[in-house]
């Protein structure tokens, strides 16, 4: 009679820790979501540094880039777009002369202007001045007045899960000229 009184009991106890278990994770998820803080699906890690879960403002893309993409999600994806600037600058295309921000209106992808690479667990791209991306991109010779580009993001790096994305804005960083003061070079 014990017996079938301690199975009972313990039944009863391991029943209420599973109840109390169980709504302590349904709160904590409700919490979550209520704060704003979503459950993160996907991350990507940059040169197997930075690890990204949400969407970046003012990242230094260095020239040679490998992004990694942890997913459960089989549907991956990236996208690289031109992003509006405050002060809209011209380049030489083809002899005509074009708006950056009307190349951000258009909503074309940028990738092939960055030789985007897919690999089995992301991806990879280079960066390089902003004359190589877009020659690379349209396939004949830019031309852009640097002194008039802003210094600030030119581009969104879009990577998506399934339907949830994380937006990187860059820039690229590259040495575009050196000067040499004469008093300083030793021969």
């Amino acid at each position: 009679m014990s017996n079938k009184k301690n199975s009972k009991v313990k039944s009863v106890v391991v029943i209420i820790v599973l109840v109390i278990l169980l709504f302590g994770i349904v709160t904590a998820i409700i919490a979550l979501r209520q704060n704003g803080n979503a459950l993160k699906t996907f991350a990507v890690k940059i040169n197997g540094g930075d690890v990204i879960t949400e969407n970046v403002d003012d990242y230094e893309m260095p020239g040679d880039v490998e992004i990694k993409i942890y997913s459960l999600n089989s549907d991956i994806g990236v996208y690289i777009f031109a992003k509006e600037t405050n002060a809209d600058f011209a380049f030489e295309l083809g002899g005509q002369t074009h708006s950056w921000n009307a190349l951000v209106n258009s909503q074309r992808d940028l990738s092939d202007g960055f030789h985007l690479e897919a690999k089995s667990d992301g991806f990879t791209f280079k960066t390089s001045s902003l004359e190589n991306i877009l020659t690379a991109e349209f396939g004949e010779p830019v031309k852009v007045d640097n002194t008039a580009v802003p210094q600030t993001d030119l581009f969104d790096l879009i990577v998506f899960s399934g339907d949830t994305q994380i937006v990187i804005s860059f820039h690229t960083t590259l040495v575009t000229s050196i000067t040499l003061t004469p008093d300083f070079i030793i021969f």
